[in-house]
């Protein structure tokens, strides 16, 4: 089982040196932001892009945002966590697609030390190759796919990307 979670990759990469705190600053404070001391993380089975359970979480992701953007994640073992100590408390993730919602978790009561080390644990991961990359255009086929399967409602998507998606739909229907 593994936890993932947004990051942008290149600024991960160019950690120094894992050995030693050399965690680029741009990395914790865009990809490693808290909000009450804690962090949001998506439960998945694989760290295969392909895998449903992560492309659920690209979904969960994709659907609650307000630009149709391509986007990267990153993946802890849920294990790591674990060892490390760290507090994990489900919560209800806001997404639109209800069935990813019961697969977030929140990472809580981090101070600087614990923070520090999910940074380590993050790095460790991109550097191990444990993430993916979902393009712009593959964000929006995920979108079009859950919305014709039924498994989304155009409605539960954010006003600004509700007609680019309703566009994209109406151009595959066109084409079939």
């Amino acid at each position: 089982m593994f936890l993932a979670h947004k990051v942008e990759i290149p600024k991960w990469e160019r950690m120094a040196d894992l050995s030693q705190p050399q965690i680029p600053a741009d990395g914790l404070s865009r990809d490693l932001r808290t909000s009450f001391n804690k962090i949001s993380f998506w439960r998945c089975q694989s760290t295969n892009s392909r895998d449903e359970s992560v492309r659920n979480v690209a979904l969960a992701l994709a659907s609650g945002a307000t630009r149709i953007v391509g986007f990267q994640l990153v993946f802890v073992p849920l294990k790591d966590l674990a060892i490390g100590g760290f507090n994990l408390i489900d919560s209800p993730g806001r997404t639109p697609f209800p069935p990813m919602r019961t697969f977030h978790l929140d990472v809580t009561h981090l101070d600087l030390t614990r923070w520090a080390e999910l940074a380590r644990l993050v790095g460790l991961s991109v550097k191990n190759g444990s993430h993916c990359s979902y393009s712009q255009p593959r964000v929006e086929g995920l979108l079009v796919d859950a919305f014709t399967s039924g498994d989304l409602e155009i409605d539960s998507l954010n006003r600004e990307i509700r007609p680019k998606i309703e566009a994209l739909v109406a151009q595959q229907t066109n084409r079939t």
